[in-house]
């Protein structure tokens, strides 16, 4: 990712509260969303409290795994 791409991207973080919204609703947590996106608990957990920022594969297999499109990442959810 260059680095305009990785300052694009840092202004639309995801939403943690929408990640863990869509997690509840499948009645899925953060480690079965790392091994789907094969990422590290830890990485889920950094994603969703906003200490990380996924790269755009990561997020791309984060929306496929929620079943959601990647632009609703980026929406606040409830």
């Amino acid at each position: 990712m260059t680095s305009r791409s990785k300052e694009i991207f840092k202004s639309f973080p995801l939403h943690g509260k929408t990640m863990i919204l869509l997690l509840s609703s499948l009645g899925k947590d953060q480690t079965w969303l790392a091994e789907q996106c094969d990422v590290t608990p830890s990485m889920v957990n950094h994603v969703i409290s906003g200490r990380a920022i996924p790269s755009l594969p990561v997020a791309l297999r984060i929306s496929k795994a929620l079943g959601i499109s990647v632009d609703l990442l980026f929406k606040e959810l409830g």
